[in-house]
């Protein structure tokens, strides 16, 4: 994964949609169930009833979707079980966030890849999606017709993927996990890593080598269909809060839990008014955040011990725009209850067994360290020095491999970019020329150029989240070798004519002098059969004395 919160303020992970497949960064979350992405023709709004004149994609970070383009795809027709339907008759999707965001769209179906398996599913084709849905902005001097197009940010993934269970959200698509589950037979069960930049999702199970001690669990709440748990209460620091009714959330837990924060550290900026926990933020350096009070969740695991999950000042102060602010907050779950979200799972490896309905907390290994601290390398595999050569409907795919030179457990599942720095042409099937692909099992990640390309490409490939792997470049021929064999055919082809026409006109002749001779000889008299004195000079034919004999 990609990401987290001292950056992007989530977690990412790429996959693959379509066929031919073309990749997308989505925000994994485990709070919601479908998956959705933007559309070629998704509008930006800044709420559900203003749209901007910024669209979607002049933010996009792998371009758009195109149903179109994909030959697997299809829109999901109207059914008894459609919400809502448009004036086409394609089934709707809509989605809320508890952020205030909000997305839709079309229905869609086609083949879905993630970390190599792969399923046919129903997701979200986003048509409307609101800013702060992608982190985005729209300046008010935007002009779609600019080139470039003036705008003011650039999201760092494209949509989301929810990996919540289908019982939560049955109209808006597949849960995608599930039905990954139901086709391998793998465990319905997955994990996050989650390190300060990055970390690991592993579908059908738990890796321990991500686990610095052992894993807890604790037992999922009965009637919710969220990854829910209770806890017994909060800790700060070493005094324990027993006012808050963690067992039994209302409107007053968050709030209690705030006061009682103003009141016992009332010395550091933002608590003694409740500022900093009523979202105001706060220029603070390292030495003040440390001043700041760890956290503590208190539970009961399901062997009937203690559990006690700490989330220090480095995890739930934020930096938003060079200011930390707080990264908890309530959320309505049918009652208020306290958010903490990424905020607690950061710093543990925490596995969600479905089946099971239990959650697993572990703190992670040095195994789970930020993708931009790993040795690794790119080497190119096939595809570099080919001739792009007239009338070829395709080429060789341009294929790299990266090599694990450190720690790292997996070179699966890592994003690679692609760009054309020199040539005339884009890759398939986004005609973009700049690309990301994933990489499979073994390393490899592959693009495709477009048809007809035109002159020699010079095409730079790099790894995306680690600044210190080496760059490596394709360098393909083409332009004047691509020219000269066309006029070598057009030659050819012509002599070849002209010989056919040379040989053609010779037979003639010979023909034609054979025929006078044959008449001559017919209406001369009788003669003995078979007895000719034919006298031949030059090209003319003459008849000799013919003698009678009886």
């Amino acid at each position: 994964m990609y990401g987290g919160l001292t950056k992007t303020y989530e977690y990412y992970a790429p996959i693959l949609v379509g066929s031919p497949s073309q990749m997308f960064t989505v925000q994994i979350d485990t709070g919601s169930t479908a998956l959705a992405i933007p559309d070629a023709s998704c509008m930006l709004f800044a709420d559900k009833q203003t749209q901007t004149n910024c669209r979607c994609g002049d933010h996009q970070l792998d371009n758009f979707y195109q149903h179109s383009n994909s030959m697997s795809s299809s829109k999901l027709q109207c059914l008894p079980k459609c919400k809502k339907c448009n004036r086409d008759g394609v089934c709707q999707f809509q989605l809320s966030y508890q952020d205030g965001s909000f997305i839709n769209g079309d229905l869609v179906t086609d083949s879905i890849t993630l970390a190599g398996l792969t399923v046919n599913a129903t997701f979200g084709s986003i048509k409307s999606e609101s800013m702060r849905f992608g982190q985005l902005q729209c300046s008010s001097h935007y002009d779609e017709y600019s080139d470039p197009p003036v705008s003011s940010s650039k999201r760092v993934r494209d949509g989301i993927l929810g990996m919540a269970i289908q019982s939560l959200d049955p109209d808006n698509g597949d849960d995608i996990f599930g039905k990954i589950v139901d086709r391998y037979n793998i465990s319905n069960s997955f994990s996050l890593c989650m390190n300060i930049e990055g970390g690991v999702l592993v579908l059908g199970g738990v890796d321990e080598q991500y686990n610095s001690a052992p894993m807890r669990y604790l037992p999922m709440v009965d009637s919710a269909s969220y990854y829910a748990v209770n806890f017994t209460g909060i800790m700060v620091d070493d005094v324990l809060l027993n006012s808050i009714p963690l067992s039994n959330p209302s409107f007053d837990s968050f709030h209690a839990f705030i006061s009682q924060l103003a009141v016992n550290y009332s010395h550091l900026p933002g608590t003694k008014t409740q500022e900093l926990w009523y979202g105001h933020c706060y220029n603070l350096t390292e030495e003040v955040i440390n001043q700041y009070p760890t956290v503590y969740l208190l539970g009961v695991d399901t062997e009937s011990q203690p559990i006690k999950i700490s989330i220090p000042p480095t995890q739930y102060l934020v930096v938003y725009n060079e200011e930390y602010c707080l990264g908890i907050s309530p959320i309505d779950v049918k009652k208020v209850s306290i958010l903490f979200g990424d905020v607690g799972l950061q710093g543990y490896n925490v596995h969600f067994n479905r089946h099971n309905r239990t959650i697993g907390f572990a703190p992670v290994s040095e195994a789970c360290s930020p993708l931009s601290k790993q040795n690794i390398s790119l080497s190119i595999v096939s595809g570099n020095n080919q001739l792009l050569t007239a009338g070829r409907t395709s080429f060789d795919h341009l294929a790299i491999q990266i090599k694990n030179n450190g720690s790292l457990s997996s070179t699966q599942g890592l994003m690679v970019e692609f760009t054309i720095i020199t040539g005339d042409g884009t890759f398939h099937p986004s005609l973009s020329k700049v690309v990301q692909n994933v990489t499979d099992r073994d390393g490899v990640a592959m693009v495709q150029l477009s048809e007809q390309p035109r002159g020699s490409f010079r095409i730079r490939v790099r790894m995306i989240g680690n600044d210190h792997t080496n760059t490596i470049f394709f360098t393909l021929q083409g332009g004047s070798s691509t020219t000269m064999s066309g006029w070598l055919i057009t030659v050819i082809v012509l002599l070849s004519l002209l010989l056919v026409v040379f040989v053609g006109l010779v037979l003639y002749k010979f023909t034609d002098n054979i025929t006078q001779l044959a008449r001559r000889v017919a209406s001369s008299q009788k003669i003995q059969p078979d007895r000719y004195d034919v006298l031949m000079e030059g090209d003319q034919f003459e008849i000799g004395e013919i003698e009678e004999y009886d």
